[in-house]
Protein backbone atom coordinates (compact mmCIF):
# COMPACT_ATOMS: atom_id res chain seq x y z
CA UNK A 1 0.00 0.00 0.00
CA UNK A 2 1.57 3.41 -1.34
CA UNK A 3 1.20 6.64 0.76
CA UNK A 4 -1.06 9.00 -1.61
CA UNK A 5 1.04 11.60 -0.14
CA UNK A 6 4.24 11.12 -0.36
CA UNK A 7 4.43 7.63 -2.11
CA UNK A 8 6.72 5.72 0.56
CA UNK A 9 5.96 2.26 1.26
CA UNK A 10 7.33 1.77 4.09
CA UNK A 11 4.36 0.77 6.60
CA UNK A 12 2.20 -1.95 7.36
CA UNK A 13 -0.33 -2.42 4.50
CA UNK A 14 -3.54 -1.89 6.58
CA UNK A 15 -2.08 0.96 8.51
CA UNK A 16 -4.07 4.53 8.93
CA UNK A 17 -0.89 6.46 8.76
CA UNK A 18 2.27 6.76 6.88
CA UNK A 19 5.23 6.34 9.26
CA UNK A 20 7.21 8.47 6.98
CA UNK A 21 4.83 11.74 6.38
CA UNK A 22 2.44 11.08 9.09
CA UNK A 23 -1.02 11.30 7.42
CA UNK A 24 -3.98 9.63 7.54
CA UNK A 25 -5.43 7.88 5.19
CA UNK A 26 -8.76 5.15 4.64
CA UNK A 27 -9.14 2.01 3.07
CA UNK A 28 -9.70 3.76 -0.38
CA UNK A 29 -6.01 5.73 -0.11
CA UNK A 30 -7.91 9.30 0.73
CA UNK A 31 -5.99 11.50 2.57
CA UNK A 32 -8.38 12.67 5.72
CA UNK A 33 -6.08 15.01 7.53
CA UNK A 34 -2.52 15.70 8.30
CA UNK A 35 -2.60 14.53 11.79
CA UNK A 36 -1.58 11.68 13.87
CA UNK A 37 -3.38 10.64 17.10
CA UNK A 38 -1.50 9.00 19.62
CA UNK A 39 -2.93 7.22 22.72
CA UNK A 40 -0.82 6.37 25.90
CA UNK A 41 -2.30 3.97 28.83
CA UNK A 42 -5.66 5.33 27.28
CA UNK A 43 -5.21 9.25 27.05
CA UNK A 44 -5.51 10.03 23.41
CA UNK A 45 -3.35 13.27 21.87
CA UNK A 46 -2.92 14.99 18.60
CA UNK A 47 0.30 16.16 16.73
CA UNK A 48 -0.42 18.50 13.91
CA UNK A 49 1.67 18.70 10.83
CA UNK A 50 3.38 22.50 10.04
CA UNK A 51 4.47 22.37 6.79
CA UNK A 52 7.80 23.68 5.84
CA UNK A 53 8.57 27.40 4.76
CA UNK A 54 10.69 30.38 6.07
CA UNK A 55 9.52 33.65 7.69
CA UNK A 56 11.16 36.40 9.62
CA UNK A 57 11.69 35.22 13.15
CA UNK A 58 10.97 37.77 15.93
CA UNK A 59 9.66 41.49 15.90
CA UNK A 60 6.38 41.72 14.33
CA UNK A 61 6.06 44.40 11.67
CA UNK A 62 1.94 45.17 12.94
CA UNK A 63 3.84 46.20 16.71
CA UNK A 64 5.07 49.75 16.70
CA UNK A 65 5.90 49.64 19.67
CA UNK A 66 8.73 46.63 19.70
CA UNK A 67 10.61 44.92 23.02
CA UNK A 68 14.01 44.54 23.48
CA UNK A 69 13.84 40.58 23.67
CA UNK A 70 12.03 40.54 20.26
CA UNK A 71 14.67 41.92 18.29
CA UNK A 72 16.53 41.11 16.11
CA UNK A 73 14.78 39.73 13.92
CA UNK A 74 15.93 37.02 12.06
CA UNK A 75 15.13 35.20 8.67
CA UNK A 76 14.71 31.54 9.20
CA UNK A 77 14.08 28.53 7.12
CA UNK A 78 12.06 25.19 8.33
CA UNK A 79 10.98 22.23 6.90
CA UNK A 80 8.04 20.35 7.55
CA UNK A 81 7.27 19.06 11.14
CA UNK A 82 5.13 17.93 13.91
CA UNK A 83 3.76 19.88 17.37
CA UNK A 84 1.39 19.03 19.83
CA UNK A 85 -2.11 19.84 18.70
CA UNK A 86 -2.60 21.24 22.62
CA UNK A 87 0.09 21.77 25.53
CA UNK A 88 0.65 18.53 27.22
CA UNK A 89 -2.27 17.81 30.27
CA UNK A 90 -2.18 16.59 33.48
CA UNK A 91 -3.70 13.76 32.25
CA UNK A 92 -1.07 12.56 29.78
CA UNK A 93 1.61 13.75 31.92
CA UNK A 94 0.20 11.07 34.87
CA UNK A 95 -0.59 8.44 32.04
CA UNK A 96 3.24 8.70 31.22
CA UNK A 97 4.82 9.54 34.69
CA UNK A 98 2.47 8.05 37.07
CA UNK A 99 1.96 11.51 39.14
CA UNK A 100 0.45 15.02 38.64
CA UNK A 101 2.94 17.38 39.95
CA UNK A 102 0.45 20.29 39.08
CA UNK A 103 -0.16 23.07 41.46
CA UNK A 104 -3.80 24.05 39.50
CA UNK A 105 -5.09 20.01 40.17
CA UNK A 106 -8.98 21.46 39.78
CA UNK A 107 -10.60 24.13 38.28
CA UNK A 108 -12.09 26.76 40.22
CA UNK A 109 -14.17 29.56 39.50
CA UNK A 110 -17.11 31.66 40.12
CA UNK A 111 -20.55 31.83 38.80
CA UNK A 112 -23.14 34.49 39.38
CA UNK A 113 -24.66 31.91 41.69
CA UNK A 114 -22.27 29.48 42.81
CA UNK A 115 -18.54 27.74 42.35
CA UNK A 116 -17.88 25.39 39.45
CA UNK A 117 -15.30 23.11 39.60
CA UNK A 118 -13.73 20.91 36.94
CA UNK A 119 -11.35 17.67 36.54
CA UNK A 120 -7.77 18.37 36.30
CA UNK A 121 -7.59 15.78 33.31
CA UNK A 122 -7.48 18.70 30.22
CA UNK A 123 -5.38 20.96 32.25
CA UNK A 124 -2.24 21.76 30.88
CA UNK A 125 0.35 20.26 33.20
CA UNK A 126 2.63 22.57 35.14
CA UNK A 127 5.41 23.22 37.97
CA UNK A 128 7.66 21.09 35.99
CA UNK A 129 11.19 21.94 34.90
CA UNK A 130 12.90 21.64 32.08
CA UNK A 131 14.87 18.88 33.39
CA UNK A 132 11.23 16.84 34.35
CA UNK A 133 10.19 17.48 30.68
CA UNK A 134 13.08 15.55 29.54
CA UNK A 135 12.33 13.03 31.76
CA UNK A 136 8.52 12.73 30.76
CA UNK A 137 9.59 12.91 26.99
CA UNK A 138 12.20 9.66 27.53
CA UNK A 139 9.36 7.44 28.45
CA UNK A 140 7.08 8.90 26.51
CA UNK A 141 9.12 7.61 23.73
CA UNK A 142 9.79 4.16 25.06
CA UNK A 143 5.84 3.76 25.37
CA UNK A 144 4.99 4.85 22.12
CA UNK A 145 8.24 3.59 20.09
CA UNK A 146 8.45 7.39 18.86
CA UNK A 147 11.16 10.16 18.95
CA UNK A 148 8.94 13.13 20.69
CA UNK A 149 11.45 16.55 22.13
CA UNK A 150 10.84 19.98 22.84
CA UNK A 151 10.71 22.18 19.77
CA UNK A 152 13.22 24.74 18.53
CA UNK A 153 12.34 28.50 19.07
CA UNK A 154 12.02 29.03 15.90
CA UNK A 155 9.62 25.88 15.87
CA UNK A 156 7.48 27.29 18.44
CA UNK A 157 7.39 30.85 16.77
CA UNK A 158 6.80 29.39 13.26
CA UNK A 159 3.96 27.12 14.53
CA UNK A 160 2.35 29.98 16.51
CA UNK A 161 2.26 32.51 13.37
CA UNK A 162 0.27 29.80 11.50
CA UNK A 163 2.97 28.42 9.06
CA UNK A 164 2.29 28.63 5.95
CA UNK A 165 -1.19 29.98 7.03
CA UNK A 166 -0.55 32.60 8.59
CA UNK A 167 -2.84 35.99 8.76
CA UNK A 168 0.13 37.97 10.13
CA UNK A 169 -1.47 38.02 13.54
CA UNK A 170 0.28 39.30 16.72
CA UNK A 171 -1.14 37.00 19.02
CA UNK A 172 -1.44 32.78 18.24
CA UNK A 173 -4.82 33.29 16.48
CA UNK A 174 -5.75 36.44 16.39
CA UNK A 175 -5.36 40.28 16.67
CA UNK A 176 -7.71 39.90 20.08
CA UNK A 177 -5.88 38.31 22.91
CA UNK A 178 -9.30 37.11 25.00
CA UNK A 179 -10.04 35.26 22.14
CA UNK A 180 -7.19 32.94 22.16
CA UNK A 181 -5.73 32.66 25.41
CA UNK A 182 -5.70 32.66 28.96
CA UNK A 183 -4.01 35.86 30.73
CA UNK A 184 -3.36 38.28 33.56
CA UNK A 185 -7.16 40.27 32.43
CA UNK A 186 -8.98 36.92 32.03
CA UNK A 187 -7.77 34.49 33.89
CA UNK A 188 -9.38 34.77 37.18
CA UNK A 189 -10.63 37.74 39.08
CA UNK A 190 -8.09 39.75 41.25
CA UNK A 191 -4.85 39.24 41.89
CA UNK A 192 -1.00 39.53 40.41
CA UNK A 193 2.08 36.79 38.77
CA UNK A 194 2.82 35.28 41.94
CA UNK A 195 4.93 32.52 41.93
CA UNK A 196 5.67 31.73 46.08
CA UNK A 197 4.12 29.21 47.97
CA UNK A 198 2.42 31.32 50.43
CA UNK A 199 1.52 34.10 47.29
CA UNK A 200 0.30 31.27 45.13
CA UNK A 201 -2.83 30.97 47.82
CA UNK A 202 -3.40 34.65 47.05
CA UNK A 203 -3.79 33.43 43.25
CA UNK A 204 -6.28 30.50 44.11
CA UNK A 205 -8.11 32.75 45.94
CA UNK A 206 -8.97 34.92 43.43
CA UNK A 207 -9.42 32.07 41.18
CA UNK A 208 -6.71 33.24 38.37
CA UNK A 209 -5.25 29.84 37.10
CA UNK A 210 -4.91 27.66 34.27
CA UNK A 211 -7.66 26.73 32.66
CA UNK A 212 -8.44 23.59 30.33
CA UNK A 213 -7.11 23.19 26.91
CA UNK A 214 -8.87 23.76 23.87
CA UNK A 215 -11.13 26.19 25.62
CA UNK A 216 -10.33 29.36 23.08
CA UNK A 217 -10.13 29.54 19.26
CA UNK A 218 -7.27 27.87 17.73
CA UNK A 219 -4.72 29.58 15.30
CA UNK A 220 -4.59 29.18 11.64
CA UNK A 221 -3.43 25.55 11.96
CA UNK A 222 -6.09 24.34 14.68
CA UNK A 223 -3.10 24.09 17.46
CA UNK A 224 -4.93 25.87 20.88
CA UNK A 225 -3.59 27.64 23.32
CA UNK A 226 -0.41 29.19 22.04
CA UNK A 227 -0.59 32.58 24.00
CA UNK A 228 -1.32 32.71 27.69
CA UNK A 229 -2.35 29.18 29.83
CA UNK A 230 1.17 28.13 30.59
CA UNK A 231 4.89 28.95 29.31
CA UNK A 232 5.92 26.37 27.17
CA UNK A 233 9.46 25.17 27.43
CA UNK A 234 11.66 25.54 24.78
CA UNK A 235 15.05 23.00 22.94
CA UNK A 236 17.39 25.94 23.24
CA UNK A 237 19.09 27.09 26.45
CA UNK A 238 18.07 30.74 27.14
CA UNK A 239 20.69 33.30 25.58
CA UNK A 240 20.77 36.14 23.66
CA UNK A 241 19.10 35.88 20.38
CA UNK A 242 22.12 36.81 18.32
CA UNK A 243 24.01 35.02 19.96
CA UNK A 244 22.30 32.12 17.22
CA UNK A 245 21.16 34.31 14.75
CA UNK A 246 23.46 32.09 11.76
CA UNK A 247 21.22 28.86 12.72
CA UNK A 248 17.90 29.71 14.93
CA UNK A 249 17.33 26.16 14.50
CA UNK A 250 19.95 24.33 16.87
CA UNK A 251 20.31 25.40 20.46
CA UNK A 252 23.01 27.14 22.37
CA UNK A 253 25.18 25.38 24.88
CA UNK A 254 26.89 26.71 28.06
CA UNK A 255 23.89 28.41 29.63
CA UNK A 256 21.82 27.45 32.55
CA UNK A 257 18.34 28.39 31.63
CA UNK A 258 15.89 27.48 28.93
CA UNK A 259 14.28 29.30 26.49
CA UNK A 260 9.65 29.78 27.28
CA UNK A 261 7.54 30.93 24.77
CA UNK A 262 4.07 31.69 24.96
CA UNK A 263 2.79 33.83 28.50
CA UNK A 264 1.06 32.23 30.66
CA UNK A 265 -2.26 32.61 32.68
CA UNK A 266 -0.61 34.55 35.09
CA UNK A 267 1.27 37.16 33.24
CA UNK A 268 0.75 40.33 31.12
CA UNK A 269 -1.02 40.81 27.65
CA UNK A 270 2.39 41.41 26.34
CA UNK A 271 4.20 38.49 27.39
CA UNK A 272 1.47 36.23 24.88
CA UNK A 273 2.71 37.83 21.98
CA UNK A 274 4.08 35.75 19.26
CA UNK A 275 7.32 37.29 18.99
CA UNK A 276 8.10 37.48 22.80
CA UNK A 277 10.86 35.24 23.80
CA UNK A 278 11.81 34.55 27.96
CA UNK A 279 13.55 32.21 30.14
CA UNK A 280 13.61 30.34 32.61
CA UNK A 281 15.81 28.28 35.10
CA UNK A 282 16.29 24.59 34.26
CA UNK A 283 15.02 23.58 37.55
CA UNK A 284 12.67 25.62 37.67
CA UNK A 285 9.13 24.34 38.90
CA UNK A 286 6.67 27.20 38.90
CA UNK A 287 3.15 27.18 38.07
CA UNK A 288 2.75 28.47 34.75
CA UNK A 289 5.16 26.72 33.00
CA UNK A 290 4.49 23.47 30.67
CA UNK A 291 5.77 22.33 27.25
CA UNK A 292 4.47 21.14 24.19
CA UNK A 293 5.84 18.58 21.98
CA UNK A 294 7.57 18.48 18.70
CA UNK A 295 7.24 14.64 17.15
CA UNK A 296 10.22 14.02 15.09
CA UNK A 297 9.33 12.01 12.14
CA UNK A 298 11.59 10.01 10.04
CA UNK A 299 12.74 12.44 7.53
CA UNK A 300 13.52 14.94 10.36
CA UNK A 301 17.14 15.50 12.14
CA UNK A 302 17.45 15.54 15.83
CA UNK A 303 16.21 19.34 15.54
CA UNK A 304 13.44 19.11 12.38
CA UNK A 305 15.57 20.13 9.60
Amino acid sequence: MKCPNCNSTEHEPNARFCHVCGCQFDDEQEILSFVRVFNVKGVEFKMIQVKGGSFMMGAHKKIEDVFSNENPGIPVHLDTFWIGETEVTQELWKAVMGENPSKFKELKRWSLSNLILSSYKSRPVESVSWEDCQDFIKELNRLTNEKFRLPTEAEWEYAARGGQQSHGYIYAGSNNLDDVAWYLDNSGNVGGPYYSDKELQKITKNHRQTHPVKLKSPNELGIYDMSGNVWEWCQEESSPRHLYKNDPTSPIIGYDAHKIRGGSCLCQSCESLISWSSGGYNGSHLPDIGLRLILVSKTNNEYGK
